[in-house]
């Protein structure tokens, strides 16, 4: 490493740890918690055991004292912390350091339902969580710790047998009718992969899975639930229907990937020829900018080559396109660079240049090129000059802010030349000075 490259890192750390500093000093308060010993609650529920782990969990809790570098006060405080099957916090019960996990296991007691679909544990009066069972897998259908206060069970009169059943509230859950808090994903998976996947949590699941609001699964707990529901005929009829229905409210790598799981290659390139005569009409790059880049699923050689005819189309004969069409060129030239033609920018250049429709159009492209694009130095030279060359059919109510987009890239020659010619357009603050260029 030469020494220039090693004092340039020696600053970027200096820099980082001040700033690292700077931020950790400021905090009003920070808390940061370490586990010192952890056991197993175990007790038999349905003739299954069932283990629950807890933690002895020290919490450091440190304060700033008074002004910023003034020092900070740390305190300690110890909580017993009661833990689902996949550890989430369901109780936190106050103690001491040197508290025994073995008492508070103790303390703990179970409470079930006279059918086995319900267990409930608890401390004294305080209710802890409440297990639903369904189908051999349990599940959080409440704790204190992850509900908070707005519902509060009193452990000693507490009656599971009242509660609505684990079906009901899994349906409720899928619906976003009444979210199961401690419901781990996996779990759920389980649960409906138990089920037929004619049953009405499996008809449910399929909105869940389309309706983004309630869709938290990964794309591999998505996809066990298609390789399971995919067995029904009904069932992937009425996804796909519904699919198609809803296209536009759903991520386009999950779209692609459910529709070859559920209908297979043709369905992933009907979607696509769908998709392209869809941009002919409205020339949004957004799908085929995603799919492009899918190589999970690559579009076949006869949507690329009729997709890249169409853009070239588009790109080349501007003047050609509805208004739609003209919006997001930058996305489309890229798209097209994407497809191999690396002279995209400099073709739409010449085409554009002989055309009838710059005035029209000459604002909006200046925006979608200068603010935020993926032109390279050389496209921005030649985008500059263009408008340099054109600023006169601008609208006089835009060069303002036609100017302030390429003024960086301006040489003092054209920055004088503008200035002096369309100052009042330009200037609407009379704050700027013609330069003097030598």
């Amino acid at each position: 490493m030469n020494l220039q490259l090693f004092t340039v890192m020696r600053k970027i750390i200096f820099l980082f740890s001040a700033a690292f500093l700077v931020l950790v000093t400021s905090c009003q308060t920070i808390t940061t918690s370490k586990v010192l010993d952890t056991e197993m609650f175990e007790f038999m529920h349905g003739g299954k055991v069932i283990a629950l782990p807890v933690d002895l969990v020290e919490i450091k809790i440190s304060k700033r004292r008074g002004k910023l570098f003034s020092g900070r006060d740390v305190t300690f405080e110890y909580v017993y912390a009661l833990k689902s099957p996949q550890r989430r916090t369901l109780m936190r019960y106050q103690c001491t350091e040197d508290s025994e996990i073995d008492w508070f296991i103790s303390q703990l007691k179970v409470k079930q339902s006279k059918d086995r679909s319900h267990f409930a544990i608890g401390i004294g009066n305080k209710t802890a969580a409440i297990f639903d069972v369904f189908n051999k897998n349990y599940f959080v259908s409440y704790s204190k710790f992850l509900d908070g206060t707005n519902k509060i069970y009193n452990f000693k009169t507490l009656d599971l047998n009242q509660l609505k059943s684990p079906r009901r509230a899994i349906l409720d859950h899928l619906s976003g009718y009444q979210e199961l808090k401690g419901l781990d994903d996996k779990v759920l998976v389980d649960i409906l992969c138990s089920v037929s996947p004619d049953d009405e949590l499996n008809s449910e699941a399929s909105y869940m899975l389309i309706d983004k609001d309630l869709n938290n699964l990964s794309a591999a707990n998505e996809d066990r639930i298609i390789e399971h529901c995919r067995k029904s005929a009904k069932w992937r009829k009425n996804i796909v229907l519904t699919m198609s229905q809803a296209r536009d409210d759903i991520p386009v790598e999950s779209y692609i990937r459910w529709m070859d799981k559920l209908v297979g290659r043709a369905g992933v390139d009907q979607e696509d020829k769908y998709r392209l005569k869809e941009f002919l009409q409205t020339g949004d790059v957004d799908y085929f900018s995603t799919r492009l880049n899918y190589g999970d699923y690559p579009v076949s050689m006869a949507v690329k080559k009729e997709f890249k005819a169409t853009l070239e189309n588009m790109v080349y004969n501007v003047c050609s396109l509805p208004e739609s069409g003209q919006e997001d060129m930058m996305g489309k030239i890229e798209l097209l660079k994407d497809l191999g033609e690396y002279n995209a920018f400099d073709n739409f250049l010449d085409g554009y240049r002989k055309s009838s429709c710059i005035k029209q159009t000459i604002h909006e492209f200046n925006n979608s090129f200068m603010f935020l694009s993926n032109l390279s130095s050389s496209e921005t030279r030649k985008w500059v000059d263009f408008v340099y060359q054109n600023f006169d059919k601008i609208e006089p109510n835009n060069r303002s802010w036609d100017y302030d987009r390429i003024e960086e890239d301006l040489s003092c020659y054209q920055k004088r030349a503008l200035l002096t010619t369309f100052k009042s357009d330009i200037d609407i603050f009379d704050d700027m000075v013609i330069p003097i260029c030598n």
